[in-house]
């Protein structure tokens, strides 16, 4: 079974058939809710989903294949990453407006790579950790921020 759409949540890849477990993709397939999903795995994992909901309902969304955990996937809405949390079923909620593009995408999932830095225009040197906390010095060796610049102290 690719999808099922059943108990107020979409499930991908609950039972992938030993014959498709390589390589594939789906497109197209609507789930309850007027969700339309696309997604693709490789090697039995899920690597990509996209669901787009049609009707501006909350989206309940489980997938746990294999290594598959959405609490470590990288999950966008609109393009803007958010963050989420993962229920005992292994079920997140996202909240989407009518015609909102969920993306999530488990090939990134244990990346914890810095992508992104948003700073105000004004170059102030204030130092940020990588964890995002202010700090008034870095010890040697460490990466730190510093007016949007990710830099390492000597």
């Amino acid at each position: 079974m690719l999808m099922q759409s059943a108990h107020g949540y979409i499930n991908i890849l609950p039972a992938l058939p030993t014959v498709w477990n390589k390589t594939g993709k789906v497109t197209g397939m609507k789930a309850v809710g007027n969700f339309t999903v696309d997604f693709n795995w490789a090697d039995g994992k899920c690597q990509t989903v996209k669901i787009v909901s049609n009707a501006g309902a909350e989206l309940r969304v489980r997938c746990v294949r294999g290594v598959m955990e959405l609490s470590k996937a990288r999950i966008t809405v609109d393009g803007k990453e958010v963050v989420v949390t993962v229920d005992k079923h292994g079920i997140v909620t996202i909240p989407c407006e009518k015609d909102a593009v969920v993306e999530i995408d488990f090939t990134t999932a244990g990346s914890t790579a810095i992508t992104n830095v948003a700073v105000d225009a004004a170059k102030n040197g204030a130092i940020y950790d990588v964890l995002g906390r202010r700090v008034n010095e870095v010890a040697g060796n460490q990466v730190y921020i510093q007016d949007g610049v990710k830099k390492i102290s000597k």
